[in-house]
């Protein structure tokens, strides 16, 4: 530990906003309470109660990481997470695709940074890049390296882990995770669905052999301690800023607690579901649903009248964008429209996608109001074709 947490910090616990990192270490707290906990700090690190965090930790359960967008039904096998008793959860707010942790098989690490440190999303991931290229050079990780702006590939393509940005809460969240053993990928076969869109992209197609881990580039797992200790020296070295430990405030407890409770009901879970979506459109209308690669996944769903007319319609994928509602509002745009006026769905669309208080990382990882259009144009043609 460096510093003191009671140097950095007022008689009522509110923060005496320093240049250091404050890091939070969130081994052995299940997913839900590390993924609750990142809303709660963006909003004290937006408010100036807080220094600015790392987040730092290793789940220590079996689990999947819904993204916030994600059709559901699409790449969780609910029943088999059952019979597996393998936990499963939706991310508060954070977008980006769905995640397979088998317990203490990967690290993750994010910062939490005011919104005006970066002019845009692409910039802090510039800025975040050079940490993790630090880090896996002190772990030995040779031949690793950033694909796009986002995932951290080894040899053909193969994936050793992921780091994203999203402007949450009045901040920047940057961050992601990094295999550090061989994860059991018995269970994310059994229990995962991979749209087939999703790899149409990549050198390796098998979602299995996607998967590169630590004992295959170094000859080892990385113990938790080493891989945290190569974090934290490469975001000093490359940051050029201090850090000490800190455990969350009461008050950051609390509101953790709430987001626990909101993360394990069935509304949140099943917050984007295509089967629901169908089901609730009723017989009087044709449902129609389809697949866009573009950047990113994206997934759309209408219900349209006997006259052509969208009457509801869903809007899914692994896409990062903020704010956490742009796509139900983007959705919601699409009511009314005629579903044969490409000019009109275009228009609808770019009414909430373009507006000014939407944010994403472009390069590499965004999508645009035409991908959308495209992925609703393709679940027209699915509903008509169920005529």
């Amino acid at each position: 530990m460096r510093g003191s947490n009671a140097d950095d910090r007022g008689p009522a616990g509110e923060s005496k906003v320093t240049e250091q990192w404050r890091v939070i270490d969130v081994t052995g707290t299940t997913c839900a309470e590390s993924m609750a906990r990142m809303p709660v700090l963006c909003a004290e690190v937006a408010a100036g109660r807080s220094d600015e965090v790392l987040i730092i930790g290793s789940f220590g359960t079996t689990h999947f990481n819904v993204g916030w967008f994600d059709d559901i039904d699409e790449v969780i096998d609910l029943e088999a997470c059952h019979r597996e008793g393998v936990e499963v959860v939706r991310r508060m707010v954070f977008g980006g695709g769905t995640a397979f942790y088998d317990g203490d098989a990967a690290m993750i690490v994010s910062q939490i940074v005011r919104a005006d440190r970066f002019p845009d999303l692409d910039t802090a991931l510039d800025a975040w890049q050079p940490v993790v290229e630090d880090a896996v050079t002190r772990l030995g990780l040779t031949g690793a390296r950033f694909a796009g702006s986002s995932d951290l590939r080894w040899g053909d393509d193969r994936k050793l882990g992921s780091f994203m940005a999203n402007s949450v809460l009045g901040t920047v969240a940057i961050g992601g995770y990094m295999n550090i053993r061989h994860p059991d990928m018995r269970i994310y076969a059994r229990c995962a669905k991979v749209p087939e869109e999703k790899f149409r992209d990549k050198l390796v197609k098998d979602h299995l052999a996607y998967i590169v881990t630590p004992e295959e580039i170094r000859g080892s797992a990385i113990p938790y301690a080493e891989g945290k200790a190569a974090f934290l020296a490469a975001v000093e070295s490359v940051t050029g800023r201090g850090w000490y430990e800190s455990r969350p405030t009461d008050d950051e407890l609390a509101g953790t607690e709430d987001f626990v409770q909101l993360m394990a009901s069935e509304e949140q879970l099943m917050r984007i579901s295509s089967r629901r979506f169908v089901a609730e459109a009723g017989s009087d209308v044709t449902t129609g649903l389809a697949y866009h690669k573009a950047n990113k996944l994206v997934r759309a769903g209408v219900a349209l009248d006997a006259g052509g007319c969208i009457v509801s319609a869903l809007l899914a994928g692994d896409m990062i964008m903020s704010p956490p509602d742009v796509m139900d509002r983007a959705a919601a745009a699409l009511h009314h429209v005629d579903s044969r006026d490409v000019v009109a769905v275009r228009r609808a669309l770019a009414g909430v996608l373009e507006a000014g208080d939407v944010t994403q990382a472009d390069d590499h990882m965004g999508i645009s109001v035409d991908d959308v259009a495209h992925a609703v144009e393709l679940a027209v043609s699915d509903a008509r074709r169920s005529t």
